[in-house]
């Protein structure tokens, strides 16, 4: 395997060039690898249930991005909506790092289903899952 140099923050480990394994040639899914600057790639995937999905890094001019593309039907499409993601996005980031909200830990277990039961109509909040 060879490793194509890069400027990322993990240099010589993102985009893989082609190579053969016995007798077929093994090269890389993530496309976005070679074509956006800063893509430092993550995780693709494909079922015939879920469809086509990507998770990528990006990291551009002091900002860092995490997309996510679910249920694509084919792999350009899944790249065509990580690019557009990403370059939508990434210009509203934090130029710096902005650590995560600490929230307290509920402490009665009662308050989670109250959550639950506040937040079904929007679809959020957590509740037991059923058999």
């Amino acid at each position: 395997m060879t490793a194509v140099p890069s400027s990322n923050a993990f240099p010589n480990t993102t985009a893989i060039l082609p190579f053969q394994y016995h007798g077929v040639t093994i090269s890389n899914h993530n496309a976005l690898l070679r074509e956006m600057q800063g893509v430092d790639g993550i995780k693709t995937g494909y079922t015939e249930a879920s469809g086509y999905s990507l998770v990528s890094s990006v990291r551009r001019d002091g900002r860092h991005l995490v997309g996510v593309v679910l249920g694509e039907r084919s792999n350009g499409a899944r790249n065509a909506r990580m690019r557009q993601l990403i370059e939508h996005h990434l210009r509203q980031t934090a130029p710096t790092r902005t650590p995560p909200s600490i929230m307290p830990a509920m402490q009665d277990p009662n308050s989670l289903q109250e959550t639950y039961n506040r937040n079904e109509t929007t679809g959020v909040g957590l509740g037991a899952a059923t058999p």
